[in-house]
């Protein structure tokens, strides 16, 4: 109960305290059952590296003793694994699990209803990400019909904010602003702020795909204050909120924010690091974002920006953020005064664009226009 009135410190401590009496008692299926319960909070609160050791601590225990692992017990830890492989950005292999557990689960009727919806909602949001929209077309409908009929609304919000990724995807924007506007009325009327700050900050990286810096500031603004106050300072959705900043900042050609937050995250990473402080520090494709800003604010060379796309790949990032670093490629040209590479890069750019991700197709032709229009002008770093 303290979980879904967003109070997860707390929570946690309940469930460590019940987990010490379960050990001590030797009560091993209340065990598991707990630790799978934690992980789900661990997750929510973006703990990602010990929701990953409580899963495994679960797991370790039903291998122990086979007995232990009933139907609706196994499609628990499935899901359970399948979602941390989504956190640390292996999407096929999470794609995989998912499919395990939905097949594990379904029969298993209200027993095993968490597990269920859960690799329905999240495993349709991989599936999309890998770009096999019918499959996550098909997964989304059945989880949005399933938390419906149940009544859940937290499970509605989050399975109405995976959809929008295939919306997103599918150049569907229509659909993508009613998906949001309806979880966060949901959001809003349950009072769970949570999935409100992932909503707002949503909503801001929604406004950056489409180039509109000015209309994405307030959100990811917004965002940020609401994750401080649920998680603190340091919390990693705080830090990401920064980094989306930095980002706008960049695009909007106000360099000098740009470095100012950059040079503030460095340091806050760092600290963490060294710190031991997991839940502060940014994953794999967030960590590409902050370098990517940094790499921008260097006038970074092609090879630099090539070296982030190779990067992107390999974390299997979504088209969109694939489209934005090699236009920042050619921006970064432009505004360096390395016009014609600039344009011929954004030209690539928007080659990819009109094939993977459409909804950025007008940001990048503005781009382009102001590049070519700049021939012969003053230096681009006069500019505004």
């Amino acid at each position: 109960m303290r979980h879904r009135l967003g109070r997860h410190e707390d929570a946690i401590s309940d469930f460590s305290a019940a987990l010490q009496r379960a050990r001590t008692i030797g009560a091993k299926r209340a065990e598991i059952e707990i630790l799978l319960d934690e992980g789900v909070v661990l997750d929510m609160s973006r703990d990602w590296p010990r929701a990953a050791v409580v899963t495994e601590e679960a797991a370790a225990l039903t291998a122990a003793e086979p007995e232990l692992e009933t139907p609706a017990t196994k499609a628990r830890l499935l899901m359970a694994r399948a979602r941390c492989l989504l956190r640390a950005d292996k999407l096929a292999d999470a794609r995989e699990i998912f499919r395990q557990a939905v097949a594990v689960s379904e029969p298993l009727g209200e027993e095993a209803y968490e597990a269920y919806t859960t690799s329905l909602s999240h495993g349709g949001y991989v599936s999309a990400s890998l770009g096999k929209f019918d499959e996550a077309e098909a997964a989304m409908s059945r989880s949005l019909d399933v938390f419906e009929a149940h009544g859940d609304m937290i499970g509605l919000s989050g399975a109405l904010i995976n959809r929008c990724t295939l919306s997103l995807l599918t150049d569907n924007i229509d659909r993508v602003l009613a998906d949001y506007e309806r979880a966060l009325q949901i959001t809003r009327e349950f009072g769970m702020s949570l999935l409100e700050s992932l909503c707002v900050r949503d909503l801001g990286e929604v406004n950056l795909i489409l180039g509109q810096p000015a209309q994405a500031e307030p959100y990811i603004r917004r965002a940020r204050e609401m994750y401080v106050q649920t998680f603190g300072e340091t919390s990693a959705r705080v830090i990401n909120c920064d980094v989306q900043l930095a980002r706008l900042k960049w695009y909007a050609g106000d360099e000098a924010a740009a470095r100012t937050i950059h040079s503030a995250v460095t340091a806050q990473q760092a600290a963490a690091e060294a710190a031991g402080l997991t839940d502060a520090l940014l994953i794999g494709s967030e960590r590409l974002a902050m370098d990517q800003v940094g790499v921008a604010l260097g006038a970074g060379s092609a090879a630099e920006f090539d070296a982030l796309v190779a990067r992107g790949h390999a974390l299997q990032l979504q088209p969109q953020d694939i489209v934005e670093i090699m236009e920042w490629k050619g921006m970064a040209a432009v505004r360096a005064g390395r016009r014609e590479e600039g344009t011929r890069q954004l030209e690539e750019a928007l080659e990819q664009a009109s094939k993977t991700a459409r909804l950025t197709l007008d940001r990048i032709r503005r781009q382009l226009a102001t590049a070519r229009a700049s021939e012969g002008s003053a230096p681009a770093s006069m500019e505004g």
